[in-house]
């Protein structure tokens, strides 16, 4: 089982990283994707962009968590 140092710490990360994404990035798509924006006909990509990027911290903050076992 991990140790609880390693499942704060990921849990920390996680809550960081979605917190970023949530105030920088997702905001910044949705300005130049939205109607009239520079990347509007790009809408859809940059959408799975924002969603790939969270699923990659949890990935992250999965490999954290499981390293080290025995």
């Amino acid at each position: 089982m991990a140790d609880m140092g390693k499942i704060v710490g990921a849990v920390i990360a996680i809550a960081v990283s979605v917190i970023v994404i949530a105030t920088v990035l997702a905001p910044t798509i949705a300005d130049y994707t939205g109607a009239g924006g520079a990347l509007e006909q790009y809408a859809g990509l940059l959408g799975a962009v924002v969603i790939m990027s969270i699923v990659g911290v949890l990935m992250v903050a999965v490999r954290l968590i499981g390293t080290g076992r025995n």
